[in-house]
């Protein structure tokens, strides 16, 4: 080689190098962090049976469909997972990624937090905790906090850390974030909630001490850029724990004890429950929040899974990346959904009732696993989930109400059990600002965010506990026009004046959204009727909606949010 030659070679190498270095890795790896705690060492503890198959099924799943390295996927399984192992694990995951990489963190066990109206343990009220291994309910308050993994201080720096490194990093919570469980409880299931001590009398009221992000309050703006979280419930809930005995009207994935919440993510991450809504071959964080709500809110579990960031506050867009930058979408399995049928057990006292159910539409009487429960409660008829969630109660003077109700919900079942399957693009709905997610207390305020990926006209209607149909928007003549691709539309109104106050009656309610990314003349004209309506279900209006809603399939996009209304 001449020195010519040679002096242009080692021009060429240098500015390959540069290159190499300036394009970062070629390849981005994938990490996870995956922790269960199922038999705890303090005795007085409630031991849960999922946790431990949680973690197995995740990591088997995680290395056949989703490109995991075994090598790069740690477990730590009760005793492994003491609060210093669990941290530590957390900070090697910093040192082994690289700035580009996809981070995995996963906990299912026991959780708690400052909602607890019992407890004296100074938590942040915002903020979730952990519950290691190794954690002892003895000692002083500060003694105690210091034997949790809690969000605001030991998670955020560790999380802050990789999302300054440009680590990207999903985040899942199988745990009970709630000390008020304002919602009903499944008979049979376990909570994965440990109460925190009681207050003494004479205990002085902790300060709000800020937010980690296990849900974060509207006014606090989300802390990161890349990290994507969704826990099992929010804090007026408890996350449910699958065991062996319940298997029978809770049938999992693959037939053993799971938490209710990873056993509909190992659905969707298997592709037995279909996630991918828009079609296009790529699953999103936001198609695969709004799926494991959809498939949590049609079971008696009374708990509502939750995401940050919310929409209102993603202004990067975070939702719509692909999860853990897998291109792929899970193939679709075998999984069917629940059938169209609405399964009611009615208490043998109200046998006049039953009978009347027995010509309802979509309705079937059954004994077992039922989705509804119709009972007599001190003059009054109640209608409850299976998890025990009030839809409606009435006098008994008022039983066609009751009646009412049960016709809609099994109309909602049929209309909106699942997302279209020939949508082409997605709409979210969310509650605005609500820090329990999927509980509102009377004398509250709310609104909600609805965003579609296009452009499209938008109908939001509630459902209400009495069962009637409320056309929420459009409510005029302004608001007929489409809405822009990707506009956060808080509704009713974005001014403090014009959000929704919570009064009786009080029970459980839907809201379901339809945008149309084109509308017929026929289809314009129907909705200019129905705008601002209240609407029964056997009045003729009922009949114009279902004409709207049998429009083409392909143009348009549907969204479900159950709420629970409840006093305080």
């Amino acid at each position: 080689m001449n020195p010519l030659t040679a002096r242009g070679f080692i021009r060429r190498l240098w500015f390959l190098l540069l290159l190499g270095l300036l394009a970062g890795p070629a390849h981005a790896e994938r990490y996870a962090l995956l922790i269960g705690v199922s038999d705890y060492e303090y005795p007085a503890f409630r031991n849960l049976e999922g946790p431990v198959y949680d973690v197995e099924a995740l990591k088997t799943v995680l290395i056949r469909q989703w490109g995991f390295r075994a090598e790069n996927i740690s477990t730590l399984v009760n005793a492994q997972a003491n609060r210093d192992s669990v941290l530590q694990a957390l900070r090697q995951l910093h040192n082994r990624s690289q700035p580009g990489d996809h981070l995995f963190i996963y906990f299912s066990g026991h959780g708690t937090s400052r909602q607890d109206p019992n407890s004296y343990l100074p938590l942040p009220y915002t903020s979730g905790a952990l519950v290691p291994w190794d954690f002892q309910p003895r000692g002083t308050p500060q003694e105690q906090l210091q034997r949790l993994i809690v969000g605001r201080w030991d998670l955020r720096p560790l999380l802050e850390a990789l999302d300054r490194g440009n680590r990207k990093v999903f985040v899942a919570f199988d745990t009970c974030f709630s000390g008020q469980a304002v919602r009903g409880k499944s008979n049979g299931l376990t909570a994965r909630y440990i109460p925190l001590p009681p207050s003494p009398a004479n205990a002085p009221a902790a300060p709000e001490l800020g937010s980690f992000g296990s849900h974060a309050q509207s006014q606090e703006p989300y802390p990161y850029r890349h990290v994507f979280f969704v826990s099992a419930a929010t804090e007026a809930e408890q996350a449910v724990d699958i065991k062996t005995a319940n298997l029978a009207c809770h049938p999992t994935l693959d037939g053993r004890a799971h938490g209710a919440f990873t056993d509909a993510l190992l659905r969707i991450l298997t592709g037995a429950l279909k996630a991918d809504t828009d079609h296009d071959g790529r699953l999103s964080y936001r198609e695969l929040h709004q799926a494991l709500r959809g498939f949590m809110d049609r079971q008696p579990y009374g708990q509502t899974p939750y995401a940050l960031p919310i929409v209102e506050q993603d202004k990067d867009a975070l939702g719509l990346e692909s999860v853990l930058d897998w291109n792929a979408a899970p193939a679709a399995g075998s999984y069917q959904p629940p059938g169209e049928a609405l399964r009611v057990r009615v208490s043998p006292e109200l046998a006049p009732l039953r009978e009347e159910l027995r010509s309802v539409a979509g309705v079937v009487l059954v004994q077992d696993c039922p989705d509804l429960i119709l009972r007599a409660l001190d003059g009054d008829i109640q209608l409850i989930t299976a998890g025990g969630d009030l839809l409606v109660q009435q006098p008994a003077g008022l039983a066609s109400q009751v009646l009412q109700r049960i016709r809609q919900q099994a109309w909602l079942r049929t209309q909106f059990a699942d997302p279209n399957p020939a949508q082409q693009f997605n709409v979210t709905l969310d509650l605005s600002g609500l820090r329990q997610g999927g509980v509102a207390f009377a004398g509250e305020a709310i609104s909600f965010m609805v965003s579609s990926e296009r452009e499209a006209y938008i109908l939001l209607l509630n459902i209400d506990p009495h069962g009637t149909i409320h056309v929420t928007y459009p409510y005029d003549e302004s608001e007929l026009a489409p809405v822009a691709a990707r506009r956060a539309l808080q509704l009713p109104g974005e001014t403090p004046g014009d959000k929704i106050r919570i009064t009786p009656p009080l029970g459980t309610e839907y809201m379901a959204v339809v945008a149309f990314a084109q509308l017929s003349p026929e289809q314009r004209e129907l909705l200019r009727r129905l705008m601002g309506k209240s609407i029964a279900p056997d009045a003729p209006p009922f009949a114009e909606l279902q004409r709207l809603l049998a429009g083409p399939a392909n143009q348009r996009a549907q969204a479900v949010l159950q709420f629970v209304t409840v006093q305080r």
